[in-house]
């Protein structure tokens, strides 16, 4: 049986499918050439060709520095799939990085800092109309 065959189990919370661990340790397997397609949607290093076009560099021209940013991207992007519920996956499929990821959770979990401003001035206006009924006490 292949390793991707069972590198997703069910989720509890919501009966979706979520990646698990098995599938990082795949990809290790595999190195660098699943990483290397660009077509897969990740974030690969790029060049200018002679016809001033930016296309995916090959691969014997990736850096030691391009070749782990992009093997720690894939990481984390592993872990943040594995750590979150089939729901939330469903938000951020097609977040090419893992710091794309996390703004988009980080935003809809917290909203914008204009929602936040908003949230924070209807609990001051809530706060100032707070006023004790006549027959309640302090005790």
């Amino acid at each position: 049986m292949h390793a991707n065959d069972e590198s997703k189990s069910k989720d509890s919370r919501d009966g979706g499918m979520v990646p698990q661990p098995a599938e990082i340790v795949e990809q290790d397997e595999q190195g660098l050439h699943a990483l290397r397609d660009s077509s897969n949607g990740l974030d690969v290093p790029t060049k200018q060709n002679t016809n001033g076009e930016v296309v995916a560099k090959e691969d014997n021209e990736w850096t030691e520095e391009e070749k782990k940013k992009v093997e720690l991207n894939t990481k984390a992007i592993n872990l943040m799939h594995c750590a979150i519920s089939f729901e939330e996956y469903r938000k951020v499929p097609r977040c090419k990085t893992a710091k794309e990821i996390w703004d988009k959770l980080r935003i809809t979990h917290e909203g914008t800092i204009q929602v936040k401003e908003t949230i924070i001035d209807m609990l001051m206006k809530e706060y100032e109309m707070f006023n004790m009924k006549e027959e309640e006490s302090i005790d």
